[in-house]
């Protein structure tokens, strides 16, 4: 029968349609009492290995939870590192003069790329009116750092 065509195959099958029905009848109990107890021994296995393995990270979980039971798992002392670390005062000096060499690079490419005539005359006009309100604060205020020269008043 493994020299079969599929063609062949199927013609035999119409041909003893009653008989092959009757077989699988007459078998079907024996088969679905195997698969059962096929099913069942696998389940118990796959239950007995998921109980093993559930037993194990409940034990694990445990032995982790003593460690550090008195230390709520070192997380204050870890985030006091943490913000020390990120309010120290030399490291703010750093991120602060990295700050200002970044807006100083974003600048000086913006001044590098190409740019259209009526945006060069727009920025010409802006930093004139800097310079020009610079100018004026100074002027007309004492504590200007940019002033050279302090008003003095004498009696």
């Amino acid at each position: 029968m493994t020299d079969m065509t599929d063609e062949e195959l199927i013609a035999f099958l119409k041909a003893n349609k009653d008989r092959v029905k009757g077989f699988i009848i007459s078998e079907l109990p024996d088969l679905m009492e195997s698969a059962k107890k096929e099913t069942e021994s696998g389940f118990d296995d796959v239950k007995e290995k998921t109980e093993t393995i559930m037993g194990e990270v409940k034990d694990f979980i445990k032995e982790e939870k003593e460690a550090y039971k008195d230390d709520d798992l070192g997380l204050k002392k870890s985030l006091k590192e943490i913000v020390g670390a990120l309010t120290d005062k030399e490291v703010q000096k750093h991120f602060v003069r990295m700050g200002m060499e970044f807006a100083m690079g974003l600048s000086a490419l913006v001044d590098a790329m190409p740019k259209p005539e009526f945006v060069e005359k727009t920025m010409d006009k802006a930093s004139d009116f800097k310079k020009t309100a610079s100018r004026e604060y100074c002027a007309n205020n004492e504590d200007c750092p940019r002033r050279t020269v302090k008003k003095i008043e004498l009696d």
